[in-house]
């Protein structure tokens, strides 16, 4: 985003560092590496130093990384029980390293199995928020309670419980109205960006709410988030009303 005239004089800063010194520039999602100024920035980097690529992992990677952590432990580890922790813990390797060194304890440096998963993970709100819209779909108000109380419990903010689940409820809206359409899931990923996150997709494409009732829900949502932002009302009141508004749409 820098002006061509900053560009030039960052260029001339890299093509004159002295021995002693180190620059490192870093490039995350915002960064276009076919513009004209990346472009200028990335030849002189390659002419001073070194240029790298450092994508994240896949979904295969991050697995083939558990299991080997698991072994350096004395551990085995399978493939699906590895992608179980990747759902309930997401894509970060330092997350990952310290989940798996728990689980591997708590199995006693044997075979891992999915209740030692469950015992000892800490899964993201985002994971434990998605397990909240399973149990209203599935009509469990109990187990849906109970996890919204835990999320409570743990101080997650109201607001982003809500707007995980916001999340949750587009994914199922999308899938429906895709699949109303003759359309695939692998167009799903694609159109709305899901790379790396398919499994939300393919959550979506199996429930079972009709179109019209998924449009109540969202409305249920959308007045939660309204009133949220704009009065007054406990935000864990406005929550727990909400929930049971998505059973109430969903029966």
């Amino acid at each position: 985003k820098l002006s061509g005239a900053d560009v030039d004089k960052l260029v001339d800063i890299i093509g004159d560092i002295p021995d002693d010194c180190m620059l490192v520039l870093t490039g995350k999602a915002a960064f276009d590496p076919k513009s004209a100024g990346a472009k200028k920035i990335i030849k002189a980097t390659e002419a001073a130093g070194s240029v790298v690529e450092l994508g994240a992992r896949t979904q295969q990677g991050l697995a083939a990384f558990l299991k080997s952590q698991a072994g350096q432990n004395g551990c085995m580890l399978p493939t699906d029980l590895a992608n179980r922790m990747i759902t309930a813990c997401g894509p970060d390797m330092n997350t990952l390293r310290c989940e798996i060194a728990k689980v591997c304890a708590r199995a006693g440096y044997g075979a891992i199995t999915a209740e030692h998963i469950d015992d000892v993970v800490i899964p993201r709100t985002e994971a434990r928020v998605f397990d909240l819209s399973k149990m209203i779909l599935a009509g469990n108000t109990k187990r849906a309670m109970d996890i919204l109380n835990d999320l409570f419990y743990l101080r997650e903010q109201p607001i982003a419980i809500l707007s995980t689940l916001i999340m949750a409820y587009v994914d199922l809206y999308r899938a429906r109205v895709a699949r109303a359409c003759g359309a695939q899931q692998s167009d799903v990923v694609e159109r709305f960006s899901y790379k790396g996150r398919e499994f939300r997709v393919r959550n979506a494409f199996n429930a079972r709410l009709d179109t019209q009732a998924l449009r109540r829900c969202l409305d249920a949502l959308y007045d939660c988030d309204r009133k949220m932002k704009s009065t007054g009302v406990d935000d864990k009141v406005l929550l727990e009303q909400t929930v049971v508004r998505l059973f109430m749409a969903a029966a």
